[in-house]
């Protein structure tokens, strides 16, 4: 059985995370760095990023990043995450399909090896979410999960 004190703590962490009770003129804390946006409303953002890699295709190793911009839910703002690729080896004019814990949020359509996608989260915030670059089923880019 769960006891009082976990409850409490739980509900704590649950209310810091989403700001619930914040009062005017507060800033949003998080565990990793907050930086200041928005001065006048308090609302900050958070950065997590991941680095995408993958095997060669035909001597070429191609790389990427994503980088996931997530704001506290009381901002009213969507979270976003930028999604860029380089070094992928396919014609111009491919077109990969971008995966977030295997749910599709784009495409992009590869022009001198590389391309990018900055795709709209609404208030999904990324965590041990893996992003995925795949071709015809094949993923060819993958992140360790955002942390």
């Amino acid at each position: 059985m769960m006891s009082w004190a976990r409850v409490i703590i739980a509900a704590a962490v649950v209310f810091a995370s989403v700001g619930c009770g914040q009062e005017s003129g507060q800033r949003f804390t998080a565990p990793t760095q907050v930086v200041d946006t928005d001065s006048t409303s308090g609302c900050g953002t958070i950065s997590r990023s991941e680095t995408l890699s993958g095997a060669a295709i035909n001597g070429v190793t191609p790389s990427g990043r994503a980088t996931a911009t997530m704001y506290p839910s009381y901002c009213g703002r969507s979270n976003s995450l930028l999604v860029s690729i380089k070094n992928v080896n396919y014609p111009d004019g491919t077109v990969v399909n971008i995966s977030l814990d295997w749910s599709p949020i784009g495409t992009i359509t590869l022009s001198g090896r590389q391309g990018s996608l900055t795709a709209d989260l609404g208030k999904f915030a990324v965590s041990n979410d893996e992003v995925r670059v795949a071709k015809d089923g094949k993923v060819i880019l993958i992140g360790p999960y955002f942390r």
